[in-house]
């Protein structure tokens, strides 16, 4: 109910089976309603993945449009901090 009252279900029905798969593969993950990235780009899911030890972010991305030769394009990208994800791999 709440995804519908704030506009977001159609992403919340497309992270629930990712976030299922997750927990099948024995991670810890969850999900929570947090802000927008920076960028007026990003467009559907977003993502932060934050360290258990270290409570740092790891890695974060999202889907976002970039404007092509022909037009508006739709993309999908992210980011690892590698020194972070070091740091929570010696934990």
């Amino acid at each position: 109910g709440w995804a519908g009252r704030l506009g977001v279900a159609a992403e919340v029905g497309r992270v629930g089976p990712l976030l299922d798969a997750a927990r099948g593969a024995g991670l810890d993950a969850s999900f929570e309603l947090a802000p927008r990235l920076a960028g007026d780009y990003y467009r559907g899911v977003v993502f932060s993945l934050w360290g258990r030890h270290t409570r740092a972010v790891l890695a974060g991305g999202g889907e976002y449009v970039v404007n092509g030769v022909h037009g508006e394009v739709p993309a999908v990208g992210a980011c690892l901090a590698l020194g972070i994800a070091l740091e929570e791999a010696s934990c």
